[in-house]
């Protein structure tokens, strides 16, 4: 969905579901995603912490 930027209602009419099942199933990858780096590369998961603290509070 946000690599090739397709709505969640696009990919639900090609998979014949609704636009919620489609976010839900994106949130819960990507929350995978996540925890897995977070659990193997914890240091990868504490620079993306530092760089979205400083884009967010030093626009």
């Amino acid at each position: 969905m946000r690599v090739d930027n397709i709505s969640a209602k696009e990919v639900a009419n090609e998979l014949n579901t609704t636009p919620q099942t489609v976010h839900n199933t994106f949130s819960r990858a990507l929350h995978t995603v996540r925890e897995y780096i977070r659990k193997h590369y914890p240091e990868i998961a504490d620079s993306a912490v530092r760089l979205f603290v400083a884009i967010y509070f030093f626009r």
